[in-house]
């Protein structure tokens, strides 16, 4: 089954989870790509080197959030400054 991650938009079917590359030990191979389009069902059955990943990818998402939240204010405080 061939993926195209690049242009998706939908979250993959169990057929989709089961048949992403992965190597010897089990670990998908693209997890990165396939992260916005696992669901709870699918998260729930990573393990191990997986399953730390997706937790890494939570993080690095929640601090691009806070981040461009943090921006945008900074950015309503100078224009109020400067307008």
């Amino acid at each position: 089954m061939n993926l195209n991650l690049d242009t998706r938009e939908t979250k993959l079917t169990e057929a989709e989870f089961n048949a992403l590359a992965r190597n010897t030990d089990g670990d998908v191979i693209n997890l990165s790509l396939a992260y916005p389009f696992i669901t709870d069902t699918q998260r729930e059955c990573l393990t191990g080197d997986d399953l730390s990943r997706m937790f890494d990818l939570d993080e690095e998402l929640e601090c691009m959030f806070d981040l461009d939240e943090e921006m945008e204010c900074i950015y309503r405080e100078a224009l109020a400054e400067f307008a």
